[in-house]
């Protein structure tokens, strides 16, 4: 992702679109509970398509390590078919890993570049993070989201 985005210049507002993938990650990445079990199926991941389990499976894991190895996964690879499903995850997690501006930018990247549609289960988390990190700015955009989308 060579762009750098800088949340406070770029407006919020969403273009109607419906995400490519918004079902729920492989229930049986339930039975990984270490990220180095999770590494070791990253590449056979990514050749069958898998990736948005691979970051969903990440974040429940719930570690900082984790999460940033789910972002990590998220900045460097194909991300233009990422789920709704998946930027929701990580934003979830970011929001309760004090890693804020990576919230932000996943939710900016999110829409922006990816055309995704945020729902009504993206926005507490997104408003938390701002809140938390004291993202006036950013917070005020989100709320008018919000409002306009009529959620």
């Amino acid at each position: 992702m060579a762009a750098t985005f800088h949340p406070s210049h770029v407006l919020l507002l969403p273009t109607i679109q419906k995400a490519k993938n918004s079902s729920p990650p492989n229930m049986l990445l339930q039975n990984y509970k270490t990220l180095n079990e999770l590494t070791q199926l990253h590449y056979d991941m990514m050749k069958k398509g898998l990736f948005h389990n691979l970051v969903v499976a990440c974040v429940q894991i719930g570690t900082h390590e984790s999460l940033n190895y789910a972002l990590n996964v998220f900045k460097e690879d194909d991300v233009a078919t990422c789920s709704l499903y998946t930027c929701n995850s990580l934003i979830r997690g970011c929001a309760s890993s004090e890693l804020g501006k990576e919230a932000i930018f996943i939710y900016v990247y999110m829409v922006v570049v990816m055309g995704v549609v945020p729902e009504k289960f993206t926005f507490p988390f997104l408003l938390s993070v701002c809140s938390k990190i004291l993202a006036f700015s950013e917070g005020a955009q989100v709320h008018a989201v919000v409002v306009k989308m009529g959620l």
